[in-house]
């Protein structure tokens, strides 16, 4: 039996928007065990994510090349995480993984931890190492102590993951903290869109071109919200600079403000905005953590799993494909994605005007509403 007061170590090395979708599992470690020193073995941002919600004791920041981060397979940055995981060896009495992922589960290993807890079914469906080795095959339980199984992969990822929490013994209902943001970062986004009551933040980037909407859309979408007395704003990570020259190429005279937030202001900046059109991305969950309507794009992936948990969204997505959800796979139809580019302009409008409450009378048309994490 684990002492409230031991040491926890969670392995979460995936990108923004899983670890925002665990916050509620990390609140719920906190629950059960409120006297023990939790560390987060995660990606570098992870403090900056965390900061302010009291969650997390320590930090071992790791680049990996499933978590987002530009690093490869054969890299020097994968040896130090390695290492990293490796220090940890005798410190915890108990570690955590929740995505079922094998590769975190090799991390957890490496910590040898005296319990080690996760989901038992492999979840790496892209990227150079699964075409080389079937590592989706994988799924690494003989690096656990427990695994547990997922009898539903269909379930929102939240559902499917909080089963770790329900084998430790958790029996409250799951209530996602929301993101810490102080006012001062507040002060200085209204600063940054100084018509945030009226400001349509709209982020094209989504980490994989797979999830890319195609830029002539934008124009279309930039002048009819203007139409409607709103500021559109273009926000995207320093990396995606090309794709934000796409769109503003095509837009000719018609200039429209583009920021680069960091990850604390981009945080301040969807809590500020009125709205926010974004693709199946970080962008997504930050804003419903927090609050922020937010129309969402999905073409790979499934939006029944992996919708935003929280503010209301409005989730869309056309069925044009019969191999959905591929989960990110390479698309046999080229680029654009055809279900990416099948979404068009008059669509998201559509979802934004019932997200504004200015036609309560529009039918939902092709997208769902999640509310409540609903």
């Amino acid at each position: 039996m684990l002492r409230k007061s031991s040491s926890i170590l969670i392995v979460d090395c995936n990108g923004i928007g899983d670890i925002i979708i665990n916050l509620s599992l990390y609140a719920a470690i906190r629950d059960l065990y409120p006297l023990a020193t939790i560390t987060l073995l995660g990606p570098p941002w992870a403090e900056a994510l965390l900061r302010h919600t009291g969650l997390i004791d320590f930090y071992v920041s790791v680049k990996v090349p499933w978590g987002h981060g530009g690093v490869k397979y054969l890299s020097f940055s994968l040896v130090k995480a390695f290492f990293s995981a490796w220090k940890q060896r005798g410190r915890n009495q108990m570690g955590i993984e929740l995505s079922g992922d094998c590769r975190n589960k090799f991390l957890l290993w490496l910590s040898r931890s005296s319990r080690r807890v996760g989901l038992s079914y492999a979840n790496i469906t892209a990227g150079p190492m699964s075409d080389i080795i079937p590592l989706r095959y994988l799924p690494g339980d003989r690096l656990l102590t427990t695994s547990i199984s997922v009898h539903n992969n269909r379930t929102h990822i939240l559902n499917q993951r909080s089963l770790c929490i329900d084998y430790l013994g958790h029996k409250n209902n799951l209530s996602p903290p929301q993101i810490k943001v102080t006012q001062q970062e507040l002060s200085k986004a209204h600063i940054s869109i100084s018509h945030h009551h009226k400001t349509v933040l709209v982020h094209p980037g989504a980490g994989s071109p797979l999830r890319y909407w195609p830029a002539k859309n934008y124009l279309e979408l930039v002048k009819e919200l203007r139409g409607r007395q709103y500021y559109p704003v273009l926000i995207a990570a320093p990396g995606e600079k090309k794709l934000i020259e796409d769109i503003v190429n095509l837009m000719s005279n018609s200039a429209i403000p583009i920021l680069y937030p960091s990850l604390r202001d981009l945080l301040a900046l969807i809590a500020v905005a009125k709205c926010i059109v974004c693709m199946d991305s970080a962008a997504a969950h930050i804003a419903g953590n927090i609050g922020t309507p937010a129309i969402v794009l999905y073409g790979c992936q499934s939006r029944a799993i992996w919708h935003p948990v929280g503010g209301p969204a409005a989730l869309l997505r056309n069925d044009v494909c019969s191999k959905h959800p591929c989960k990110g796979q390479k698309c046999p139809h080229g680029l654009p994605a055809p279900c990416m580019s099948s979404i068009t302009p008059a669509q998201v409008l559509n979802a934004f005007d019932y997200l504004m409450h200015e036609n309560q009378n529009e039918s939902y048309g092709n997208f769902a509403i999640a509310n409540n994490g609903s």
